[in-house]
């Protein structure tokens, strides 16, 4: 079963993608807020998957996606982003991000993600 850590600012959103794999026997944790919870969870959790929707510069996403990469260089995160944005593509996947989906996914396509990540 794989392990998956989700965190965002945006309750909603995250208490969905939880419900929806759960149902799929993914073993689940959420944490909302800042950064630093982001990484205390991912230390205390240990995912194998890490769905971030928290990564603006300001808010640390990209130094917090560095710190979880370097504790748990397995960890494969993917970025949840509301639009294409090329600039922070680039930096995102210069910080360690494996793949990036856009908000208005369907569930198809996160589980499809999910399946070759598990392959890997």
């Amino acid at each position: 079963m794989m392990k998956i850590l989700f965190t965002g600012d945006q309750p909603l959103l995250l208490e969905r993608l939880q419900n929806l794999l759960i149902t799929q026997d993914y073993e689940v944790a959420v944490t909302t807020g800042s950064s630093r919870e982001a990484l205390a969870k991912a230390q205390e959790f240990k995912p194998e998957v890490l769905l971030m929707n928290i990564f603006k510069q300001e808010s640390g996403g990209l130094e917090t996606t560095r710190l979880i990469k370097a504790i748990l260089p397995k960890c494969q995160i993917i970025l949840l982003m509301s639009a294409e944005d090329d600039e922070s593509l680039f930096e995102a996947m210069n910080s360690g991000v494996s793949a990036y989906l856009l908000n208005s996914l369907q569930s198809e396509e996160l589980f499809n993600l999910l399946t070759r990540l598990e392959r890997i």
